[in-house]
């Protein structure tokens, strides 16, 4: 199955028991820390461009995506079920669009004009916008057995289809399912099985393929961690986020100029806040 191409990567992503409090120290083991050095890294996670205060139908954002074509954030927060569309200004108005009822709704990816949002417990929901409106609303349940918890939704073009990486997942003690994969085209759900050695503690908050480098970035809100790895699962580094700039990471995107955006609920800062830092890449 295509998802064994993930195993590199997908070994680290061990899951503990849900919490909501994300102030606990990494648990990355220390031979891993050697990867925080900064020297290549295309971004200055200390300075971003822009520190945007994001108004309150916001404390809750979960998942980000950019629209290039439209300049324009969309977002999601994870209580009710409800888009929001707004430009990075500091003087943040939403538009608001409702595609389902209250739920616990994680992640968000725009492919071909059309919504996919994710539920914490992997069902996802397809939808468009037209004349202002939702239209074409789908329903996909996920059929995997068992509680299983998911926060992150990308979409891998190579496997031409949308990974959903676990936060918590049947069977992690002893087989740990890690990864899922949704195919849009056949409408289905598929899985590998993978086995992590019990000392890694990372669980993924947000996840994304740079547009410029086509590499996969990860945000583990839980321990304050961006980690960057190739498609096929191989880290390349770790980088550590500082908590007062990242209370509560949760969501990933980028521009197509390799500019990246990172969102934080808002938690117990004063705001929920959208940053901005710029691509110093080649």
């Amino acid at each position: 199955m295509y998802w064994l191409v993930f195993y590199p990567l997908l070994v680290i992503l061990s899951c503990g028991p849900k919490e909501k409090n994300h102030n606990e120290q990494s648990a990355l083991p220390s031979e891993e820390k050697n990867h925080t050095e900064q020297s290549a890294f295309p971004y200055d996670l200390q300075h971003p461009e822009k520190n945007i205060s994001l108004p309150g139908e916001l404390n809750e954002i979960s998942g980000i995506f950019y629209s290039n074509s439209e300049s324009v954030v969309y977002a999601i927060e994870d209580e009710d079920g409800l888009l929001y569309k707004f430009t990075v200004t500091d003087n943040v108005k939403p538009q608001a669009f409702r595609f389902g009822k209250k739920g616990d709704y994680e992640d968000l990816f725009v492919k071909d004009n059309k919504f996919f949002v994710l539920k914490s417990n992997g069902n996802i929901t397809s939808f468009s916008i037209a004349s202002g409106a939702v239209t074409d609303l789908h329903k996909y349940k996920f059929d995997g057995k068992g509680n299983n918890e998911f926060e992150s939704l990308y979409y891998d073009d190579g496997l031409k289809t949308f990974v959903l990486l676990c936060k918590d997942c049947k069977g992690e003690s002893k087989s740990n399912v890690y990864g899922w994969g949704f195919n849009p085209s056949s409408e289905s759900f598929t899985t590998g099985i993978l086995k992590a050695p019990d000392k890694f503690k990372i669980k993924p908050s947000a996840a994304v393929i740079h547009p410029l480098t086509g590499q996969l970035y990860i945000v583990a809100s839980r321990n304050k961690l961006l980690i960057v790895a190739d498609t096929k699962g191989n880290i390349l580094n770790t980088y550590k986020l500082d908590p007062s700039l990242f209370p509560q990471p949760e969501g990933i995107t980028f521009l197509s100029s390799g500019d990246m955006l990172i969102s934080n609920e808002k938690g117990s800062a004063k705001a929920a806040t959208l940053l901005l830092f710029r691509y110093k890449g080649g």
